[in-house]
């Protein structure tokens, strides 16, 4: 894995290449390593790599613009409900790295905030910028839509398959081939979560996508040195400004704010024992009406029972986990994740697990396998209200499979 230079250590004066000079570096993942295509805007290719063999690391120009799709740049649609704290920790259970992230359309698109940067230069997010150009070219990405780019780069072509889709992004599939061989063909089945079944196949016109990158830059990822979009540096100057102003204000109105004071004071004295006594009242509602407070937050396992009979089907368990931590360890990593991933330490919300065993097998002692018909039953089905498909993974037995839905 390439290592990410600190944006904080390494400050390098750098001077910023005319518009029409600007170049974008892609970054994705080809067979299991990192790989980098500068393309400018004429349609040139060419793929960088590094010169020091030790850590591998190329170093991009002033003229690059950085968009990047490994595989710790994702992109997905979490729970409206999460806000704040609760959508950072569903972020980190899913990178394991603390995050920073951008939403567009209520998809988060989020990286590890160690890597936001890539040797002192911002770092872009591909998928959130294949999101924007979609809207841009009147598309609907939400219906998914499955990205081709050839990058011809000596003797060989760089295929990059990119799917996008309502819940977010599917892993990048890419593959180098021979310049007289044809497209190769993408793993469907790997995305079919994202794109679904009725997706949109187009093909990237890459000199009209990297113009549109250079003049627009979407999907910028947050950077530490930066509040809101502004440089840390341009808003402290401007505070400094902003504060001056106030001091002069302040020292002419200080005569005529002093005779105020005391009566300011003795409004927060009554306001503090108002709320004091508001307080007391408090508990003792709580002291007197324990019993009430406690049937009212109770957990009502009606509905919740009735939600499990309609996600089952035929052939299959459901099991409900219902404020109860539920893991994921004994059956693998997930073959799919959804939104509000679930946590080795305990559940969000309401989780219904349904097992589909494996029924079918080729003869006595052959291996058995999941009916597709029975498994299709169970994660195309049409979801109660306020529930959603949360992650399909490997059952414990190797062949079977455990679909997970959230409320």
């Amino acid at each position: 894995m390439m290592k990410i230079r600190n944006s904080e250590n390494k400050q390098q004066k750098k001077v910023n290449a005319p518009l029409s000079e600007k170049t974008v570096l892609f970054g994705v993942t080809l067979s299991a390593s990192e790989t980098w295509i500068r393309v400018s805007q004429n349609g040139k290719v060419e793929e960088v790599r590094s010169n020091n063999l030790k850590d591998k690391e190329i170093k991009p120009d002033s003229r690059d613009i950085i968009y990047r799709a490994f595989e710790y740049d994702k992109g997905q649609r979490f729970s409206g409900k999460l806000r704040g704290r609760a959508l950072r920790d569903a972020m980190l259970h899913s990178l394991e790295f603390m995050p920073v992230y951008k939403r567009i359309d209520g998809i988060c698109w989020y990286t590890d905030s160690e890597r936001s940067s890539y040797s002192d230069y911002p770092v872009y997010s591909l998928g959130a910028a294949l999101w924007s150009y979609s809207k841009k070219k009147k598309l609907r990405p939400a219906d998914g839509i499955l990205y081709t780019f050839c990058f011809p780069v000596e003797n060989s072509v760089i295929w990059v398959f990119f799917g996008i889709g309502r819940q977010g992004s599917a892993a990048v599939q890419a593959a180098r081939t021979s310049s007289s061989t044809d497209e190769p063909v993408f793993n469907h089945q790997a995305m079919v979560g994202i794109i679904g079944e009725n997706y949109t196949k187009e093909v990237i016109s890459i000199p009209d996508f990297v113009s549109y990158l250079v003049k627009d830059k979407p999907g910028k990822y947050p950077q530490r040195t930066e509040i809101g979009g502004i440089s840390k540096t341009r808003l402290g100057k401007a505070v400094f400004s902003f504060g001056s102003v106030l001091v002069m204000l302040g020292a002419t109105t200080f005569l005529w704010t002093g005779h105020q004071l005391s009566t300011v004071k003795e409004k927060g004295v009554t306001l503090s024992a108002r709320y004091a006594s508001l307080t007391s009242n408090q508990k003792d509602f709580y002291i007197h009406n324990l019993l009430g407070v406690i049937g009212k937050n109770s957990i009502h396992l009606g509905k919740d029972l009735q939600t499990a009979d309609q996600l089952w089907k035929p052939g299959t368990t459901v099991s409900l986990y219902d404020g109860f931590p539920y893991s994921t360890a004994a059956s693998g990593p997930a073959l799919l994740r959804r939104p509000n991933s679930v946590s080795q330490h305990g559940s969000q919300g309401v989780l219904f697990t349904v097992s589909v065993p494996e029924t079918h097998s080729a003869g006595f002692g052959q291996t058995y396998w999941v009916s597709h018909a029975i498994l299709n039953s169970v994660i195309k089905q049409r979801l109660p209200k306020g529930v959603s498909l949360q992650s399909i993974n490997p059952g414990s037995g190797g062949e079977d499979y455990v679909v997970i839905f959230s409320r």
